[in-house]
């Protein structure tokens, strides 16, 4: 019996051992640049966070991440007021940011054994944590860029978007990564009313990040 728990502890322990040297983490940075469908501009904004990672083998490993990505676009907007008072048409850009916390699931793999050069690909979810539109709630925002009549104004703060892109291992730990998140679900959508069809926002989203693992 007491052979039997030695066996058991020791068969356990080096499992353990075992696994802990396929597990790595690390931090990451960089950039990004984002639009959503409905915009007219994309805009720069930054991501950060960290991630863990499990070897399958030589080949292949899963990756899950935890990232701030700050999101949005730009759209053009029509000075109502010069307009009524001068008849002069003028227009500027206002920003809609949404910064999300995402966490993409990840499947990597390597082309060959020795390259080190990964191609990543999953699902991504993420919540959206700040909403801003130059100062305006949406709906305002969306009849200062588009038109009156706007209705049925609604945003959702969940999303999933497929992930895809590359990753560049240099010494062992530092990563150089570039990803491209295209978004699945509906993140705002309005209707002009009188018929027209309504729109619906994607998110669109290319970063490029920079990441040491320890």
């Amino acid at each position: 019996m007491k052979k039997s728990i030695m066996i058991f502890i020791i068969t356990f322990s080096f499992s353990v051992i075992v696994s802990a040297q396929r597990i790595s983490f690390g931090i990451k940075g960089g950039c990004n640049v984002s639009i959503s469908t409905t915009f007219d501009y994309p805009i720069a904004g930054v991501l950060a966070g960290g991630y863990v990672n499990y070897l399958i083998n030589d080949y292949s490993s899963v990756q899950g991440e935890l990232l701030f990505s700050m999101q949005g676009g730009k759209t053009k907007a029509y000075d109502q007021q010069l307009y009524e008072s001068s008849g002069v048409i003028s227009l500027s850009k206002i920003t809609g940011r949404l910064n999300y916390i995402n966490i993409p699931l990840l499947y990597s793999f390597k082309p060959a054994r020795k390259v080190p050069f990964n191609i990543l690909i999953g699902p991504q979810f993420g919540y959206c944590i700040y909403r801003d539109y130059g100062g305006q709630d949406l709906k305002d925002f969306l009849i200062t860029t588009r038109a009156e009549g706007i209705t049925d104004v609604k945003t959702r703060n969940f999303d999933i978007a497929l992930s895809f892109g590359v990753e560049y291992t240099f010494i062992k730990h530092l990563v150089l990564g570039l990803r491209y998140n295209l978004g699945l679900l509906d993140t705002q959508s309005f209707s002009f009313g009188y018929g027209i069809e309504s729109k619906a926002d994607k998110n669109r989203v290319l970063d490029l990040s920079v990441g040491w693992t320890f």
